[in-house]
C-alpha cells in the first residue's frame, strides 16, 4: 500500500489489509481490536507518508465498518466500562472479562511463588487450576482456567522472571535493530525502510495482542522474530559493504595503468570485486 509501485500490488495490498482488519472485528476479540487501535496511532505517527496512511485507513475504515455487526460494535464499546477497583465486574454481560481479570490474580499467585525457575515449560494447564482451586473463595471464576491469557503472565510462571527477561531481550534486540536500519535506509531514500518499519508494526502487533492471549509458543511468533532479524543483519551487512565498495570502483577508475590500458569494463569489475 505505501511502497509499492505498480498499481496491482498496492490495490492487492489495500485488499489484504482489508480483510484482515475485517477478519478482526469480526472476532471481536477486544485484545485484539485494543491491538489494532494501538498499532494503527503508531504506524500513522511513524510512517513518512502520513498523507497516505491516513487515506488508506480512512479506505480501510469504509470498507469494513458496513460488516461489521452491531453486537461487535458494542462490545468494544463496553471496553469504557474496564475498572480494576471492581474486578472488571459489569464489562460484559457474560463476565468474561472478569474472568479475566480474577486468572490474572491467580497467576500473579503461581509467577509469585516460584519467581526463578517457575513451574516448567507448558505447566501452567496442570499447576493453573490447582491455584484456582485453592483460591476459589476469593476468584471463583478462575477455578478450571487452564491459560493465564497473557503471553508474559505465563512465560514468568512457566519459566521464572529469568525466562521473562530473556524474551523481553530478544524481542528488544531484534526490535531496536530494526529499527536502527530502517532509519538509515529511509534517510538514504531506499523504500526497504519503509518495508522495514511495517515488518516492525506487525510484530508489535502481535506482542500487544499478546497481553490479552498466551502465544509463546506459536511458531508464526519466532518466524516473524527470525524474518526481520535476519533481514536486519543483510540490510546491516549491505550498508556497511556499499560504501567500500563505492570507494574502490572510485580509485579503479582513477588508476592511471587501468586508464593508459583502455580497461572500462570487465576488468574493472573484477577488480573491485
Amino acid at each position: 500500500v505505501f511502497i509499492g509501485r505498480h498499481r496491482l500490488w498496492r490495490l492487492g495490498a489495500l485488499a489484504a489489509s482489508g480483510l484482515i482488519v475485517l477478519m478482526i472485528l469480526l472476532t471481536q476479540s477486544r485484545g485484539a481490536f485494543v491491538a489494532l487501535v494501538a498499532t494503527v496511532c503508531i504506524g500513522v505517527m511513524i510512517t513518512r507518508r502520513r498523507g497516505r496512511a491516513l487515506g488508506t485507513l480512512l479506505v480501510l475504515t469504509v470498507l469494513s465498518v458496513p460488516f461489521v455487526p452491531d453486537s461487535a460494535w458494542q462490545r468494544f464499546g463496553n471496553l469504557k466500562n474496564v475498572s480494576t477497583e471492581r474486578g472488571m465486574v459489569g464489562v460484559d454481560e457474560e463476565g468474561s472479562a472478569q474472568q479475566r481479570y480474577q486468572t490474572l490474580q491467580v497467576a500473579l499467585r503461581v509467577a509469585q511463588e516460584h519467581p526463578i525457575t517457575g513451574i516448567g515449560p507448558m505447566m501452567y494447564a496442570e499447576v493453573g487450576p490447582i491455584y484456582g482451586r485453592a483460591m476459589a473463595t476469593q476468584y471463583p471464576l478462575a477455578r478450571n482456567v487452564r491459560d493465564p491469557h497473557n503471553t508474559f503472565l505465563r512465560l514468568s510462571t512457566e519459566l521464572g522472571i529469568p525466562g521473562l527477561l530473556l524474551f523481553v531481550a530478544m524481542m528488544t534486540t531484534v526490535l531496536t535493530r530494526a529499527w536502527r536500519q530502517s532509519t538509515v535506509l529511509l534517510n538514504r531514500g531506499e523504500p526497504a525502510g519503509q518495508v522495514f518499519r511495517l515488518m516492525m508494526l506487525g510484530l508489535f502487533a502481535y506482542l500487544l495482542a499478546g497481553l490479552f492471549s498466551s502465544i509463546p509458543y506459536i511458531n508464526v511468533l519466532y518466524m516473524m522474530i527470525a524474518l526481520l532479524g535476519s533481514l536486519s543483519v543483510l540490510a546491516s551487512n549491505h550498508l556497511d559493504v556499499a560504501p567500500a565498495a563505492a570507494a574502490q570502483q572510485a580509485s579503479v577508475r582513477r588508476s592511471p595503468a587501468l586508464r593508459l590500458a583502455g580497461v572500462r569494463g570487465g576488468l574493472a569489475n573484477v577488480a573491485t570485486r
